[in-house]
């Protein structure tokens, strides 16, 4: 059996004893322990405490059947001291502590929306100028908030265990309506509660019984990033002061003392202690794993849509192989889907946060299933982030056809000479002169020399009696009445492959 199966058995104990004055009492000396034969074969126990003498406690456990598992003849328990859970506290590598923020924090452009939803137990509505709303289901036929906020107050006549166990409960049933609405996936929902959490040191905690809350929306907040955000406040005016702006624009976990916002940070340690050198010399693994560059957005910037296309493609399958601990991009093949790759919830959430990080975006938790395979999610992250007013490609077999192009001019296969490059170089001017002079309704006069060079024409370079050797502006003759099929024609003969 195990010992910590035991322990917590015992703990129903504490709540029978008399003299709870004592404090909280631990297990001290024990006698007549057995542990019988069936012990190896129960999956299902049960526990008997009953009194004993000096104040101690006889335990009994059995397995489904009543056939004793073990027994214990008499224990004494002793009352706890201060100090024990003192040093136990010293003894923590990491702590963590709320540090005070700027309490006038901006917003950014543009009038955010606020909804209260439930009973405004703390009176928070007026100060944040929020709509109030029933439940979830009544904001459905209105306008999807940016921020949708519920009050929790359990202290109430009943006792801890019942009004957190229903605290609890409740807050499980709204958190599961928001995140099954596809409606609220851009929306945050804050749950504020009273006197749950000690900012300070020694600081009384009004509300005990709200406690657990924090622990399972900590829980939801891990397994859905930048969903939820957990505020605990005071009843000053001055905290009501700053209310909306910690609501809208405040950290995942929020705290208001006295109109102050705190933060839980990581404490800073005390001391100085030397790193291993393997440590020092080592990249951790997040940074050794993150792709390297600029951002991804500025990367973006100036480029056409078949080169923004790749860029996001190349970013995805990076992301990709770095959370699957691929050595090379070119395992993550582009119409592979991510399932077939390996990829399970807790890998597509990471996806998701790392895109949302590099993209600012704020995509989908079924990102994945959505768009499943890095070539389909790149083209709707490119969707996403195409700049405003952009129609796309006016003629797709066009950008289809000087990517092929282009392809075969930077292909890893081509290596041409110095020659070979000034005539490519020499020709595809041309072209783009004649191009702009088209669009600009009339022809660019390029001259193109007769004699290339004195030697005797470049290697590789038209015959003077080719179409391709004439003047710009015959050319352009023959481009402007061309149809698109000849176009594309001309342009795979003069500078596909051979």
């Amino acid at each position: 059996m195990h010992p910590a199966l035991l322990d917590a058995a015992l703990y129903a104990w504490l709540a029978c004893v008399d003299g709870a004055g004592d404090g909280v009492r631990l297990p001290f000396v024990w006698s007549g322990v057995s542990l019988h034969a069936a012990a190896a074969a129960a999956s299902v126990v049960r526990v008997r405490l009953a009194p004993g003498g000096d104040g101690g406690l006889s335990v009994a456990v059995v397995d489904a059947a009543g056939m004793p598992v073990v027994s214990v003849d008499a224990l004494v328990t002793r009352p706890a001291r201060e100090a024990e859970f003192a040093a136990s506290a010293g003894e923590c590598q990491y702590r963590v502590v709320w540090a005070p923020t700027a309490s006038r924090v901006a917003l950014g452009g543009g009038e955010r929306r606020c909804a209260l939803v439930g009973e405004d137990v703390f009176g928070l509505a007026e100060a944040l100028g929020a709509e109030l709303f029933e439940d979830l289901a009544a904001l459905g036929e209105h306008a999807v908030p940016d921020v949708a906020v519920v009050c929790v107050d359990s202290a109430v006549g009943e006792g801890v265990v019942s009004a957190g166990s229903g605290a609890v409960d409740g807050i499980l049933g709204v958190v599961r309506e928001w995140l099954a609405e596809e409606r609220f996936a851009l929306s945050r929902l804050v749950v504020v509660t009273r006197g749950a959490v000690a900012v300070e040191a020694g600081e009384d905690v009004g509300d005990p019984a709200a406690a657990p809350l924090w622990e399972l929306m900590r829980s939801a907040q891990t397994e859905n990033p930048g969903r939820f955000v957990l505020m605990d406040m005071d009843d000053s005016a001055a905290s009501l002061d700053v209310l909306p702006q910690a609501v809208l624009a405040g950290g995942d976990q929020v705290a208001l003392r006295s109109g102050e916002v705190f933060t839980p940070r990581l404490a800073q340690p005390k001391g100085r202690v030397r790193r291993p050198a393997p440590a020092r010399r080592t990249p951790s693994h997040a940074e050794a794993s993150r792709p390297k560059g600029a951002p991804l957005v500025q990367r973006l910037s100036g480029l056409s849509h078949g080169e923004r296309q790749r860029v996001l493609l190349r970013s995805v399958q990076e992301h990709a192989a770095a959370i699957l601990g691929h050595g090379a991009v070119g395992s993550v093949a582009p119409d592979r889907g991510f399932l077939d790759l390996g990829f399970v919830s807790l890998t597509a959430v990471e996806l998701r946060n790392r895109l949302n990080a590099a993209t600012g975006l704020r995509l989908p938790t079924t990102l994945i299933f959505d768009y499943p395979s890095p070539a389909a999610l790149a083209e709707h992250i490119g969707k996403e982030l195409a700049p405003a007013g952009t129609t796309g490609d006016a003629d797709p077999l066009l950008t289809t056809e000087l990517d092929r192009l282009e392809a075969t001019l930077l292909g890893p296969r081509t290596e041409p000479d110095d020659a070979t490059r000034a005539m490519v170089a020499n020709r595809l001017e041309s072209l783009l002169s004649q191009w702009r002079g088209n669009r600009d309704g009339a022809v660019a006069d390029v001259p193109v020399p007769d004699d290339p060079a004195p030697d005797g024409p470049i290697p590789g370079s038209p015959a003077p009696d080719d179409p391709a050797h004439q003047a710009p502006a015959t050319i352009a003759g023959h481009l402007e009445s061309a149809e698109a099929d000849e176009l594309f024609s001309f342009i795979d003969q003069e500078f596909g492959p051979s």
